[in-house]
């Protein structure tokens, strides 16, 4: 059986900007067809899908810093969890 945990610690790439940039893409995919339809219910679905990647981004947070106990904090505090100003 595969594993899902993580056996590499990526700071690199997309990930020095974001820690999440798979997800960073993906609600700026949903926002953008909410401005292009002009749809509210898209907008209110990207707004829920932030909700629930919030709640799992911060699970997985706690899981990396478990696993990447000496990387990861200094992560944490270098890189944004949504995007870089």
């Amino acid at each position: 059986m595969r594993s899902w945990q993580p056996r590499l610690f990526l700071a690199s790439g997309p990930y020095a900007y974001a820690r999440n940039p798979m997800h960073v893409g993906e609600l700026a995919l949903w926002l953008g067809w909410a401005l292009w339809f002009g749809s509210p219910p898209i907008a209110l679905g990207a707004g829920l899908l932030f909700a629930a990647m919030t709640r799992a981004i911060r699970r997985e947070e706690r899981d990396l810093g478990a696993r990447f106990a000496e990387w990861y904090p200094q992560y944490l505090d270098a890189v944004p969890r949504w995007l870089a100003a």
